[in-house]
């Protein structure tokens, strides 16, 4: 078999199982996989783990939320189901979380200046 009819079937085979995965996963399991590894590369997973082990920001969203201690996952819970969208990087970096349909909140604005963390604006979902 020469090298060219080896290219068409190859290209063919490509075809087919674009159209394959296509019709299996629904696009929007695409398109959140996709985002996925925008934001992977992107270093949000490394901002949300830094966010997760932030002790003065999760006193600062526990003292607005008014939790106590037995809460403690609640602050955990609701870092890990946001969607974080970086806002500015100079001077200071700032993250705006939003999270998942599920949570009372709206959106939280974070602000990074040197080591310092601090809550910006908390906004909560008017009813």
């Amino acid at each position: 078999m020469s090298f060219s009819n080896r290219l068409i079937i190859f290209f063919f085979g490509i075809i087919i199982g674009i159209f394959l995965i296509r019709f299996i996963f629904p696009s929007e399991k695409i398109s959140k996989i996709t985002q996925g590894y925008v934001n992977y590369f992107k270093g949000h997973d490394k901002i949300i783990d830094f966010l997760i082990h932030e002790k003065d920001l999760k006193k600062e969203v526990e003292s607005v939320l008014d939790l106590s201690e037995e809460d403690s996952l609640f602050y955990y819970d609701l870092i890990q189901n946001s969607d974080l969208k970086i806002i500015s990087r100079k001077p200071c970096f700032q993250y705006l979380l939003k999270p998942n349909e599920e949570y009372s909140i709206l959106e939280l604005l974070i602000e990074k200046c040197e080591k310092k963390v601090s809550l910006i604006r908390f906004e909560f979902k008017k009813d």
